[in-house]
Protein backbone atom coordinates (compact mmCIF):
# COMPACT_ATOMS: atom_id res chain seq x y z
CA UNK A 1 0.00 0.00 0.00
CA UNK A 2 1.53 3.71 -0.32
CA UNK A 3 1.36 6.21 2.01
CA UNK A 4 0.31 9.65 1.64
CA UNK A 5 4.11 10.20 1.06
CA UNK A 6 3.76 7.40 -2.12
CA UNK A 7 5.96 5.04 -0.05
CA UNK A 8 4.73 0.98 -0.48
CA UNK A 9 3.41 -1.20 2.28
CA UNK A 10 2.32 -4.70 2.28
CA UNK A 11 -0.50 -6.12 3.19
CA UNK A 12 -1.34 -8.86 6.13
CA UNK A 13 -0.63 -11.26 3.13
CA UNK A 14 2.63 -9.81 2.28
CA UNK A 15 1.24 -8.66 -1.42
CA UNK A 16 2.09 -4.38 -2.09
CA UNK A 17 -1.53 -2.63 -1.54
CA UNK A 18 -2.29 -0.01 -3.46
CA UNK A 19 -3.86 3.13 -1.85
CA UNK A 20 -5.29 5.88 -4.12
CA UNK A 21 -6.08 9.40 -3.00
CA UNK A 22 -3.42 11.42 -0.29
CA UNK A 23 -5.49 11.89 2.63
CA UNK A 24 -7.97 8.96 2.51
CA UNK A 25 -11.87 9.11 3.32
CA UNK A 26 -13.01 11.37 5.77
CA UNK A 27 -16.57 11.53 6.53
CA UNK A 28 -18.00 7.79 7.70
CA UNK A 29 -20.24 7.44 4.78
CA UNK A 30 -16.71 7.61 2.82
CA UNK A 31 -14.92 5.32 5.31
CA UNK A 32 -18.13 2.76 5.06
CA UNK A 33 -17.92 3.14 0.86
CA UNK A 34 -14.16 2.92 0.49
CA UNK A 35 -14.06 -0.55 3.21
CA UNK A 36 -16.94 -2.10 0.81
CA UNK A 37 -15.23 -0.97 -2.58
CA UNK A 38 -12.41 -2.77 -0.80
CA UNK A 39 -14.09 -5.85 0.13
CA UNK A 40 -15.66 -6.02 -3.26
CA UNK A 41 -12.79 -5.99 -4.95
CA UNK A 42 -11.74 -9.05 -3.43
CA UNK A 43 -15.44 -10.60 -2.88
CA UNK A 44 -18.17 -8.84 -4.53
CA UNK A 45 -20.64 -11.72 -3.23
CA UNK A 46 -19.76 -10.79 0.01
CA UNK A 47 -19.91 -6.70 0.04
CA UNK A 48 -23.24 -7.68 -2.05
CA UNK A 49 -24.45 -9.58 0.94
CA UNK A 50 -22.71 -6.89 3.74
CA UNK A 51 -24.54 -4.37 1.98
CA UNK A 52 -27.73 -6.39 2.18
CA UNK A 53 -27.73 -7.25 5.79
CA UNK A 54 -27.12 -3.58 6.46
CA UNK A 55 -29.95 -2.26 4.64
CA UNK A 56 -32.62 -5.20 6.34
CA UNK A 57 -31.25 -4.56 10.10
CA UNK A 58 -31.17 -0.94 9.43
CA UNK A 59 -34.72 -0.48 7.90
CA UNK A 60 -35.88 -2.40 11.13
CA UNK A 61 -34.58 1.08 13.55
CA UNK A 62 -37.75 2.60 12.11
CA UNK A 63 -40.51 0.95 14.18
CA UNK A 64 -38.52 0.94 17.31
CA UNK A 65 -36.26 3.45 17.28
CA UNK A 66 -36.05 3.60 21.35
CA UNK A 67 -34.86 -0.24 21.54
CA UNK A 68 -31.79 0.28 20.42
CA UNK A 69 -28.59 0.70 23.15
CA UNK A 70 -27.59 4.48 23.84
CA UNK A 71 -24.28 4.84 22.47
CA UNK A 72 -21.86 3.82 25.96
CA UNK A 73 -19.32 6.23 24.81
CA UNK A 74 -22.19 9.16 24.63
CA UNK A 75 -24.18 8.17 27.44
CA UNK A 76 -21.29 8.72 30.52
CA UNK A 77 -21.89 12.34 29.24
CA UNK A 78 -25.77 12.06 29.28
CA UNK A 79 -26.19 12.31 25.56
CA UNK A 80 -28.96 9.76 25.23
CA UNK A 81 -30.49 11.03 21.90
CA UNK A 82 -28.16 9.50 20.20
CA UNK A 83 -28.29 5.47 19.83
CA UNK A 84 -26.88 3.01 18.08
CA UNK A 85 -27.11 -1.01 16.11
CA UNK A 86 -24.77 -3.43 16.26
CA UNK A 87 -24.32 -5.51 12.91
CA UNK A 88 -20.94 -6.77 13.35
CA UNK A 89 -18.21 -5.11 12.71
CA UNK A 90 -20.25 -2.53 11.84
CA UNK A 91 -21.86 0.36 14.32
CA UNK A 92 -25.25 2.31 12.69
CA UNK A 93 -25.34 5.40 14.87
CA UNK A 94 -28.50 7.17 14.62
CA UNK A 95 -30.21 10.36 16.27
CA UNK A 96 -33.88 10.56 17.70
CA UNK A 97 -35.29 13.67 17.03
CA UNK A 98 -38.77 14.01 17.57
CA UNK A 99 -40.14 11.70 15.28
CA UNK A 100 -37.75 11.38 13.22
CA UNK A 101 -34.72 9.12 12.93
CA UNK A 102 -31.39 10.39 11.66
CA UNK A 103 -28.86 7.89 10.20
CA UNK A 104 -25.42 9.62 11.39
CA UNK A 105 -23.15 7.05 10.12
CA UNK A 106 -21.91 3.65 9.68
CA UNK A 107 -18.70 2.96 11.67
CA UNK A 108 -16.29 0.17 11.67
CA UNK A 109 -16.57 -1.16 15.41
CA UNK A 110 -13.25 -1.66 15.55
CA UNK A 111 -12.28 1.81 15.71
CA UNK A 112 -12.42 3.61 18.57
CA UNK A 113 -15.25 6.18 18.13
CA UNK A 114 -13.99 8.69 20.73
CA UNK A 115 -11.12 8.76 18.59
CA UNK A 116 -13.65 9.02 15.35
CA UNK A 117 -15.67 11.72 17.12
CA UNK A 118 -12.27 14.04 18.18
CA UNK A 119 -10.83 13.52 14.82
CA UNK A 120 -14.18 14.90 12.69
CA UNK A 121 -14.83 17.50 16.01
CA UNK A 122 -11.20 18.92 14.77
CA UNK A 123 -11.64 19.40 11.32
Amino acid sequence: MRSSRGRERESARGEPEKFTGSSGPKSPGEIFSASLDYLAGRNPDAAAATLETLQRKASTVRAAPHRRRVIPELHRLQMREYRELIIAPYRLIYRIRGHLVLVLGVFDSRRNLGDILLERLSR
